[in-house]
This record gives C-alpha cells, structure tokens and sequence, in this order.
C-alpha cells in the first residue's frame, strides 16, 4: 500500500458526499489509504482533527453549481494554521 493518507470530505449535502465516497473508493483500490467523511458529520472538531491529522492531502468534493462556495470556505477552515 502506498503511504498516502487522505481525507474525502464533502463540502455541503449528500451529492458531495456520495462524489467524496465515490473518489475514497477509488483510491482505497489503487493502493492509497483514504477515509471518506459522511456529510452529516462535517463539524468543527471534525475539521480541527482532519487539519491537525498527519494526512498527505485533504480533498474536499463539490458538486456544482453550489458546492464551489461551500468548498472555499472548508479550504479556509482546514488549512493548517
């Protein structure tokens, strides 16, 4: 397996979350670990572990036209500080 660790998470409703699970299924076959975050579970503790967590990439999926916005601003709130 490839030492990659990645977090899918979904920037607003259930079509994020369905295209997040989508890609984590995606990587987990090509070898990568990944852990795709359920859409009802996106809260600020969760975004401070995904920030602080010892992750390679943080992927944050949008569906348009509304999940541009929505993914700015998780951009903002999981950048390490």
């Amino acid at each position: 397996p490839r030492k990659v660790r990645t977090w899918c998470v979904p920037a607003e409703d259930d079509a994020d979350e369905i295209a997040g699970t989508m890609l984590a299924q995606i990587l987990t076959a090509r070898g990568y670990t990944a852990e795709a975050v359920p859409a009802g579970e996106v809260s600020e503790s969760l975004l401070e572990k995904v920030a602080e967590d010892a992750s390679d990439a943080v992927l944050i999926s949008a569906v348009a036209p509304g999940g541009v916005i929505h993914a700015r601003r998780l951009c903002r709130r999981v950048r390490p500080k």
